[in-house]
């Protein structure tokens, strides 16, 4: 099928909803660059990796706010009612049991130990690590960055931190998730 014709983004807001208008961000339909917030495609390798590792990163941040938002609401909204919390969150984003959970543990370790380390990793690593108490946290990443290591490796950590308690496998999770 032929592509359409560019057009400027401009006659982009009286064009026929089903025409696809290109801007200048490397040939991506104008309607997605705008959604995506994407002003240019870099025409370089080393350019789309940084700007790939950038959108990882951001991604990464929105990630720890919504687990921190999602937190404070649980604290502040629904104090002594956690299943309302939960029956919020469900209805109001769709997210599954196991997901509010995480957040709530995720956040909840980001508003105890305040520590550059922990804004860099991940979800799921920050999840593992909040089985750590969080008092003893900080003396860990003082010697230790979790945002370099691999989940298994994060997982590993815990479990010598804890020995006692063991680490909660993601087929565990799914499991205890859907009973």
């Amino acid at each position: 099928m032929p592509r359409k014709k560019r057009q400027p983004a401009a006659a982009a807001q009286d064009a026929d909803p089903c025409t696809v208008v290109v801007d200048s961000a490397g040939g991506i339909p104008a309607r997605v660059a705008s959604a995506l917030q994407i002003a240019d495609v870099p025409d370089t390798l080393p350019g789309a990796t940084e700007a790939m590792a950038d959108y990882i990163n951001r991604g990464r941040r929105y990630a720890l706010g919504l687990a921190v938002l999602a937190t404070r609401v649980r604290h502040r909204d629904f104090p002594d009612d956690p299943s309302g919390w939960l029956t919020w969150a469900r209805d109001s984003f769709g997210y599954e049991r196991r997901f509010c959970f995480q957040l709530l543990s995720v956040g909840n370790l980001l508003m105890s130990v305040h520590h550059d380390a922990l804004i860099k990793t991940d979800l799921m690593k920050l999840e593992s690590l909040a089985r750590i108490p969080s008092h003893q946290l900080p003396a860990l990443l003082e010697r230790w960055d979790p945002s370099t290591a691999t989940r298994e490796e994060v997982r590993q950590k815990v479990a010598m931190w804890n020995p006692e308690e063991p680490e909660e496998t993601d087929a565990d999770a799914e499991a205890k998730a859907k009973r």
